[in-house]
């Protein structure tokens, strides 16, 4: 049976929950039954307008007629219209897709029952801890998650004949700067706290309690604070917060379940509903069931790992930066990336595979091209690739929909992630790991995207710019007559040769020299554009005798050859050649002015003999001036 292929979509926002999602979904499937493809975004914790976009794009890379079914963590993705691209793909596609969270149009959906395990805590709070005057810190105005958990801290209190007023609740939109500073402005105005809070995470649970001890109050004592999806951090805080554990291992599971019967034809409901518990804890007064002693010490333990692994996570991200920044070219840049991760390497695990739109190579030597910022071009470039650990030297284009290189075809279960690549003038590509969910959880996997981002708009922009110095560069040496190099680079390549003879004795060059014959006459005769245009022809026909050799104007009328290679080799023969071509010419009935002559000469770079480079120009002059002398004898004037 072919491996299924099932799309999920989430943002890194809560990364415990997304990891414990698709562990749980992996867990269920039998071996050898799909393949999740996992895009994700952290485009939450981005403030810029225009990144956001970039980040959110990964979102557009897959084309969904290619999938069996689609997972949307909808209470991850916080973003407008979004969800309902994803949504409206799916439908167009004719898969079967599932939203976590809530229901879109179209969906099926699964949802943990926030509702009833939030009344169990307020239940709790009040019967337990005699609490009378409850505050909400709730997320935004328009979760349905923190909305339902609002909604039953207002039920069990209309139930014992109270209600939630105004100013009993507020929205943090989730960021919990924004608590922290509603509950600071309550105790620096002396208005009346309540005496428990009830946060809509653990994160803004975490933060309340410091608030209140900064301020002199003993939490659990004075007032209980609550938190909401039992993170591991919550768990090991001092004190570690009351919550609400919501199972997504489980969602995971029941997600596969799903898939399986839909995909083999079976009859769904379209709600799924998954048990949440409460979990009481030391912030509310209570101990609980756990062993902090056990757990706080395990925490100390992964506190040294995560601090030992970090030194070695920036010492990688540093080797990696160095290979690419030692690029010179684009090819040089896949090459590096080859280079970098034939040194030992941890992080990334043995799959990854960094695909660019063909428009980053073009965009380095043309700075002014824009990348698409909605979607991915047909075509995407491997830049580099591993599979198994071995590197992969094809660079090849695909289609952007086959999403990525050397995939694997076995009967394993496999977790591919998904994250974009962009920089200041739009999404460029994306990176592709296998497995790797601890890093998706820890945040390791978006550090690396980020650092790997950085590497490689530095790397284009330094390469742009050293390509339009050298440009620069190279117009400053072009003679503006004849199109070959002038002087100044000519000097530059005496300077060049003077260092290679100082240690390398077996090198051979040789120096042509060429003086035009009458060019005051022919100026002062038919004038400057006809005088012009008889240095032009008699350049060319140095450049023609001389093709595998660099030529110089280095006077008005006076230029050089540089030998090198098989124009060395075959030196003797194109010197008479070119020779018997001006002899010709001379003794030809065209006008003076083609008549084109010049006065040749040339030299050999001798170890015995010359000791710096204008030793052989000297000579090669010395023998042009006699040729030059004779050619003007043998005129008719």
């Amino acid at each position: 049976m072919k491996k299924k292929k099932i799309a999920v979509f989430s943002s890194g926002w809560g990364p415990d929950i997304i990891r414990k999602i698709v562990s749980g979904m992996e867990e269920q499937f039998p071996e050898g039954y799909c393949d999740i493809y996992l895009f994700i975004t952290y485009a939450t914790y981005v403030m810029d307008p225009e990144i956001k976009d970039k980040e959110l794009n990964i979102f557009k890379l897959p084309v969904l007629d290619d999938f069996d079914a689609v997972l949307i963590v909808r209470n991850s993705i916080n973003f407008e219209n979004v969800v309902e691209d994803i949504s409206g793909r799916c439908v167009a596609a004719g898969i079967p897709f599932l939203c976590t969270g809530s229901a879109v149009e179209g969906s099926y959906y699964i949802t943990t029952d926030n509702y009833t395990a939030m009344k169990d805590l307020v239940n709790h709070l009040m019967d337990e801890h005699k609490v009378k005057d409850p505050f909400f810190i709730a997320g935004t105005d328009n979760s349905e998650d923190s909305n339902i958990r609002m909604q039953a801290v207002k039920d069990v209190l209309e139930e014992r004949g109270m209600s939630l007023s105004k100013d009993r609740y507020m929205y943090s939109d989730w960021e919990p700067n924004k608590a922290i500073r509603f509950v600071r402005k309550m105790i620096e105005h002396k208005e009346k706290l309540p005496d428990a809070f009830l946060c809509a995470n653990d994160t803004i649970a975490m933060n309340i309690c410091e608030v209140l001890y900064d301020n002199g109050y003993k939490v659990s004592e004075d007032i209980c604070v609550t938190g909401f999806d039992n993170d591991f951090l919550a768990q090991v805080f001092n004190p570690s917060i009351s919550s609400v554990e919501q199972n997504m291992d489980k969602v995971g599971i029941e997600c596969a379940r799903f898939f399986m019967d839909i995909l083999s034809g079976k009859e769904r409901e379209q709600h799924i509903l998954v048990p949440c518990s409460f979990v009481p804890s030391e912030s509310c007064g209570c101990n609980g069931t756990r062993d902090f002693e056990s757990i706080r010490r395990e925490v100390g333990k992964r506190r040294y790992l995560d601090m030992f692994h970090e030194t070695i996570f920036d010492s990688d991200m540093e080797l990696l930066d160095k290979f690419i920044m030692s690029a010179t070219s684009y090819d040089d840049l896949s090459d590096k990336m080859g280079e970098r991760y034939l040194e030992p390497h941890e992080f990334e695990g043995d799959y990854l595979a960094v695909m660019l739109d063909p428009l980053y190579e073009k965009s380095i030597y043309n700075p002014d091209r824009n990348f698409r910022s909605n979607g991915y071009s047909k075509t995407v470039k491997t830049l580099f690739s591993m599979k198994d650990g071995r590197v992969y030297s094809d660079t090849s284009e695909i289609e952007s929909r086959d999403l990525l290189p050397n995939r694997y075809e076995d009967t394993k279960n496999r977790i591919y992630v998904f994250m974009p690549l962009y920089g200041e003038s739009g999404g460029y590509g994306y990176i592709v790991v296998e497995g790797c969910m601890e890093r998706v959880n820890d945040y390791r996997l978006n550090k690396f995207k980020r650092n790997l981002n950085a590497s490689l708009e530095k790397f284009k922009k330094d390469l742009s710019l050293s390509l339009l110095n050298l440009k620069l560069q190279e117009a400053t040496e072009i003679d503006p007559l004849t199109g070959v190099k002038n002087s100044k680079a000519f000097e530059a390549r005496g300077l060049e040769l003077q260092k290679r003879m100082s240690f390398n004795s077996d090198l051979e060059f040789g120096v042509a020299m060429f003086n035009v014959n009458y060019t005051r006459q022919v100026y002062e005769k038919f004038g400057a554009e006809i005088g012009d245009d008889y240095i032009i022809n008699t350049c060319k026909l140095i450049c023609k005798a001389f093709t595998c050799s660099p030529v110089y104007r280095i006077g008005s009328d006076e230029f050089a050859v540089v030998l090198l290679g098989d124009d060395y080799n075959k030196r003797n023969l194109l010197l008479e050649n070119i020779r018997n071509k001006i002899n010709e010419l001379e003794h030809s009935d065209l006008p003076v002015y083609e008549k084109l002559s010049a006065g040749s000469g040339m030299a050999e770079y001798d170890t015995l003999m010359d000791e710096t480079v204008s030793d052989v120009l000297n000579r090669a002059k010395e023998e042009m001036m006699d040729n030059k002398r004779t050619i003007k004898k043998g005129r008719l004037k």
